[in-house]
């Protein structure tokens, strides 16, 4: 599982994104960080990482005490 996911033209001819979800402290995911760009110049394999990781940044602290 790589954690986020990738749209290579399927939504739109030539337009290429690659997403990852923003959990909240209860591990639901209200939000989800994003970029999309022209498929003939964007690489997925590139931005996909950072994408994730900025993604995780997002996500608030779990409190470790919470049981919700």
């Amino acid at each position: 599982m790589s954690g986020y996911g990738v749209n290579h033209e399927e939504y739109e001819v030539g337009v290429s994104a690659v997403a990852a979800p923003v959990f909240d402290a209860r591990r639901r995911v209200p939000a989800a960080l994003s970029i999309t760009g022209n498929a003939a110049k964007l690489d997925l394999d590139r931005p996909a990482p950072a994408v994730r990781t900025a993604a995780l940044a997002l996500a608030p602290v779990r409190n470790p005490l919470d049981r919700g």
